[in-house]
């Protein structure tokens, strides 16, 4: 006879086998539920991190960029090591002037001047610090500078500039693109835009006198002089081909007739000897030359007033016109003969007021105008715009716009 407790105590066993089974299997849950809480703590820990690293990177490169650009305007960009905070840059050699010649390499498919440009760059380094975490990343900053009138852009009106009479039939200036005209009225709002025309000012680089090699640069001085009174006088500027790429001509203050260089009225007479005369006016001659010429208005030229254009003219000529706080206005006006044509010149006016007068026919002008102030047009003759040609030497010459590209190195 079996006895009575045995079917009880088999029965014991296996609930405690069960028991044991759901004790463990509860614990390997419990124990895989607290691994997975605490990897996924981990996990958004090492997120938050890595968010943290990309935002310091980004702030990084957008503090490099903000700097770089802070200092570009007059094309020095000091060498900097910023180490400060949790986003931190370097720069790794001083850029002393972005007027560079050197034609870029880099290509930008998406650059607002086209496959042209002049290009500096320089190596930076972006730096974050997060506790003991330290991550490193290497860009390369592209300082790109090229002129918006050698770009397409025939007339550019930078922060400040304003445009004056331009809303009545006599002082429209048309714009050329190919064989389609339109005519320009008010803001310009049918007008190409730069789109790199921002901040204050004459944006950009300016140099009046930048250098080429002597071989390539040559001065030249007036060929003849009219209209001389006791305190003024008007040149006459009208080199001949030489064997220079460019020619420069700085407009003096004054001009003091001598012995050897008498001056006289257009009569004759009176004869104007040891005595000091203003430039107040300067006659461009039209000319077929093939090298360019440059005329040069410093800032302290105050006396002169007028460029008169006479002739037709197919020679480069570029004109700058640095002006002062009083801001002294510029005509640029064709002379009494002219009856219609082209003339190849472009011009940069900084500080200064331009009025554009031409009072017979069609004034076709092949270059383009920058300037930071306003702009008039009057006479009973057309005035357009269009851009080129241009030569070699003038994309080295011209003021240009700058603007920074960067990539990852990698």
């Amino acid at each position: 006879m079996n006895h009575p407790n045995g079917s009880f105590g088999k029965f014991s066993g296996s609930v405690l086998i069960i028991a044991l089974i759901v004790i463990v299997v509860s614990t390997t849950i419990l124990i895989g539920w607290a691994q997975l809480i605490a990897s996924r703590q981990a996990f958004a820990q090492a997120s938050d991190l890595g968010n943290d690293r990309r935002i310091a990177l980004q702030n990084a490169r957008v503090l490099s960029r903000q700097y770089i650009l802070t200092n570009m305007d007059d094309g020095i960009v000091p060498l900097t090591n910023f180490a400060v905070g949790i986003s931190q840059f370097s720069i790794a050699s001083d850029i002393l002037d972005a007027y560079t010649f050197t034609n870029s390499s880099f290509y930008n498919a998406f650059s607002p001047m086209g496959r042209d440009s002049f290009s500096l760059d320089r190596l930076v380094t972006l730096t974050t610090v997060i506790g003991t975490n330290t991550t490193q990343e290497t860009w390369r900053a592209y300082l790109r500078s090229w002129s918006p009138l050698d770009g397409g852009f025939p007339l550019v009106l930078q922060s400040g500039a304003s445009t004056v009479n331009l809303t009545l039939p006599n002082s429209y200036i048309t714009y050329a693109n190919g064989t389609n005209g339109t005519q320009i009225q008010g803001l310009f709002s049918g007008f190409p835009q730069v789109p790199m025309s921002s901040g204050s000012g004459f944006v950009g680089l300016f140099n009046q006198t930048a250098q080429l090699s002597a071989a390539a640069l040559g001065s030249t001085t007036f060929n003849g002089y009219t209209n001389a009174t006791t305190n003024s006088i008007q040149l006459f500027i009208n080199p001949p081909q030489s064997a220079n790429a460019v020619v420069r001509y700085t407009v003096p203050l004054t001009i003091t007739s001598t012995g050897g260089r008498r001056f006289t009225n257009d009569t004759g007479s009176p004869v104007y000897n040891s005595r000091t005369h203003r430039v107040t006016a300067i006659r461009l001659v039209g000319s077929s030359a093939t090298n360019m010429l440059q005329i040069v208005i410093p800032s302290a030229n105050t006396n002169l007033a007028t460029i008169i254009l006479q002739g037709e003219n197919s020679r480069p000529i570029y004109i700058t016109r640095s002006g002062t706080a009083a801001e002294i206005p510029l005509t640029i006006r064709t002379d009494t003969t002219f009856s219609g044509g082209d003339w190849v010149f472009s011009v940069a006016a900084r500080g200064t007021p331009i009025n554009l007068i031409n009072d017979n026919g069609m004034l076709r002008m092949l270059g383009g105008i920058r300037t930071d102030r306003s702009i008039t047009r009057s006479g009973t003759g057309d005035v357009t715009l269009a851009t080129g040609p241009f030569f070699p030497p003038f994309s080295t010459l011209v003021d240009r716009i700058l603007w920074l590209e960067t990539t990852r190195t990698p």
